[in-house]
């Protein structure tokens, strides 16, 4: 099911049971609550978007993921979506790794017309489980996508915003062909249960060929 209320447009990436998530944009425009119904799947993954953003090949997206009461929750951002009819035809999304618990690893997922494969993956335990504790949320990403090359960093907010290839909080993928094309900068969110909820703050997308500052910096 596609939804393009409150200026958002959602799409599902794999789906499971006859429902979707439901989206309530903030008033800001720059954060989004996302709920499970009944009838959700815990297998559903879905991206969204800005209804007005527009294609490109070369954009960034940041998120900071807010409270949630989904033990396998799992948040990200995406990047160069195509969809129609509701549905993910093509996606380049990272997200945290949720597996056997290891919310320290992050993983780049390409998804196509219901299937995905696994890009790129990096395991930032020194950041993300120190002496065993993994931080608590907020945590903020930033991922960005130049022709063939896909980077992404992340950090608990209640550190300083690490630079782009400080391989404590990121790291960089090359994309084979098939995954450069032009689509929108968006979210992504996936593995909420019935009832579940998760909240996103601060969402930006942008173009690369912007200003200098949202080129270097996801503020």
């Amino acid at each position: 099911m596609e939804s393009d209320t409150n200026g958002l447009v959602a799409s599902i990436a794999t789906g499971d049971g006859p429902q979707s998530y439901e989206f309530n944009e903030g008033p800001d425009g720059r954060s989004v609550s996302v709920h499970a119904p009944d009838g959700t799947g815990r297998n559903l993954r879905m991206v969204w978007r800005a209804s007005n953003v527009a294609r490109t090949l070369n954009h960034q997206a940041c998120d900071t993921w807010g409270t949630t009461n989904g033990p396998i929750a799992q948040q990200g951002v995406a990047l160069r979506i195509a969809e129609a009819g509701g549905s993910v035809v093509r996606a380049l999304c990272v997200m945290k790794n949720i597996w056997n618990g290891g919310n320290w690893i992050f993983n780049a997922i390409g998804f196509r017309n219901g299937s995905f494969e696994v890009l790129g993956t990096v395991d930032l335990a020194e950041a993300f489980d120190p002496g065993g504790m993994i931080p608590s949320l907020p945590w903020r990403m930033c991922a960005r996508v130049q022709e063939t090359s896909l980077e992404w960093k992340v950090w608990p907010t209640a550190r300083a915003q690490p630079s782009w290839g400080d391989p404590m909080f990121g790291t960089t993928v090359t994309l084979a062909s098939k995954w450069v094309y032009r689509g929108r900068p968006g979210f992504y969110l996936g593995h909420l249960e019935m009832g579940d909820d998760a909240t996103f703050d601060d969402e930006s997308a942008t173009s690369l060929q912007a200003a200098t500052r949202e080129l270097n910096d996801c503020i």
